[in-house]
């Protein structure tokens, strides 16, 4: 199965959005100028973001068998239990993992160790520890806006992957998807309208999704906390953009130590078209 992890989060995402609603609006209201910053960041940490997903979908579909995959699909009953050791250097553009990875161009080297636990009553579990290192130049270029954002060789990412799964019949079951993700500082380089930032990035994501189907109805549930901080220096200057997530009901925005917020992430996308997620 090769449909990416984020793209379920996505949707899920959407759908939290709405279902979150405009609650209370903070007087402070971002400019132009500020908000052009807020997207500076995203872009900057947006390939880091994207390396994990490509890490998480790879580990999923190559280092667990089939266990892994009928956890995704809620059939996993009867499948082999056992240890996880997994270790492939890949190029990124030749993961067959939806179209983000075809931004890319560099090679990563994805490490997992865990366990495959069956209980054979239904439920079971896939644990992951990740560990991801970039063992090329990494370029990242953005589709919509020509940004490029550069990473040389180095120390990627580490995250915990679990997946635990609940299954009675075809009407009844349970997957819950759970990611910490820890980065540690990064530096990057962004070419963005004809100026080149130099960039760090520091980030942590928690991130839990809940799919389960109770006589046939089907609920989902989407969590997010963490928080990322993009610092730069340009020709325009030194800047410094700070995401925090207590969750999506509840998030603050803080630019060169001015803080937005919190409003829901609804709210960030109402009004200026900021996603968190």
């Amino acid at each position: 199965m090769k449909a990416r992890i984020r793209s379920l989060v996505t949707g899920v995402l959407a759908v939290a959005l709405m279902a979150a609603g405009c609650g209370r609006l903070n007087n402070n209201t971002l400019t132009t100028e500020e908000r052009d910053l807020a997207n500076t960041a995203t872009d900057a940490a947006g390939m880091a973001e994207s390396i994990v997903d490509i890490a998480a979908e790879q580990v999923v579909d190559a280092g667990s068998g089939d266990a892994a995959s009928a956890a995704k699909g809620a059939k996993a009953l009867g499948k082999e239990a056992g240890q996880i050791d997994y270790q492939e250097t890949v190029v990124i553009t030749d993961l067959d993992l939806n179209t983000v990875n075809a931004n890319f161009t560099g090679t990563v080297t994805i490490t997992a160790t865990g366990s495959v636990t069956d209980n054979l009553d239904g439920t079971g579990n896939v644990s992951y520890s990740v560990d991801v290192q970039r063992t090329s130049q990494v370029v990242y270029t953005n589709p919509v806006n020509g940004t490029v954002v550069t990473a040389e060789a180095g120390q990627g990412v580490t995250f915990d992957l679990s997946i635990d799964w609940a299954s009675t019949d075809d009407q009844n079951w349970s997957i819950v998807y759970e990611a910490i993700a820890a980065r540690p500082p990064i530096d990057l380089v962004v070419d963005k309208d004809a100026d080149t930032y130099f960039v760090s990035v520091d980030a942590q994501r928690n991130e839990t999704v809940t799919i389960a189907a109770v006589e046939g109805v089907l609920s989902i549930e989407y969590q997010l906390s963490g928080y990322r901080e993009v610092s730069w220096t340009s020709s325009e200057g030194s800047h410094t953009v700070r995401w925090d997530v207590v969750s999506l009901q509840e998030i603050t925005l803080t630019i060169d130590d001015v803080v937005y917020g919190p409003h829901t992430a609804f709210e960030w996308w109402l009004l200026y078209q900021l996603t968190v997620e």
